[in-house]
């Protein structure tokens, strides 16, 4: 099984592509309550198993080691390093 973690889910536009494989396992991460509401709902209607959790990513750490960590979109939102 692959571990993967999308950082900064959004929606979960990304749900649909990657959650139909049977050999991922998905863990996606969002801040954003709404947000996480709307990637619940992706998941839940195209009835893929994908754990979502709310969590900032400047602390999160899985329970397990990751093959992938991906975002998109992700890097606009965060602090810059002076």
């Amino acid at each position: 099984m692959i571990e993967v973690v999308e950082i900064g889910c959004g929606p979960g536009n990304m749900f649909e592509l990657v959650g139909k494989n049977k050999n991922i396992s998905i863990t996606a991460i969002d801040i954003d309550s709404k947000f996480l509401d709307v990637a619940r709902s992706v998941a839940n209607n195209n009835n893929l198993p994908i754990i979502i959790k709310s969590a900032d990513i400047k602390n999160y750490k899985h329970n397990k080691p990751v093959n992938l960590f991906y975002s998109i979109g992700v890097h606009q939102h965060l602090p810059k390093i002076k």
